[in-house]
């Protein structure tokens, strides 16, 4: 029988890494081929820190906009928003607005935006409980 193929591995038995960026992304990347896996928007200023959970599903992102974001690593949600990013850009052209006129292009695996810090947020870190809770 055809099953078609196999699911991608969950990402926590990928080797990833994270980086911030002074151009306002943080960039997931697949250490052993070295590819860019998922470019994440929604920063308004530098992002000065990041981190990813133990278990791999989840990252952290800290920048100079005083937020943290908490970001989805799951592959289905990295997949949807490449989708619906397309499609936005794609829209945009349609209707021949330049970048700046678009509609703007947020990420949807932003999962949640933490404000509180009156300035820059310059470090993130992610701690895990025996109990699996999480910390950020």
């Amino acid at each position: 029988s055809n099953a078609g193929p196999p699911p991608p591995p969950p990402t926590s038995s990928r080797a990833l890494a994270i980086s911030a960026s002074f151009d306002k992304t943080v960039k997931l990347w697949d250490l052993p081929t070295g590819a860019l896996l998922h470019t994440f928007v929604g920063h308004t200023d530098v992002v000065r820190g990041c981190a990813i959970t133990a278990d791999g599903r989840r990252a952290v992102s800290g920048s100079s906009d005083g937020t943290v974001k908490l970001w989805d690593l799951t592959p289905k949600a990295l997949e949807e928003d490449a989708e619906r990013v397309k499609e936005k850009i794609q829209e945009n052209m349609a209707n021949e607005r330049p970048k700046r006129e678009g509609t703007p292009i947020m990420d949807s695996c932003c999962l949640k935006t933490l404000r509180g810090h009156a300035g820059t947020v310059n470090c993130v870190a992610v701690a895990q409980s025996p109990e699996g809770h999480t910390a950020i």
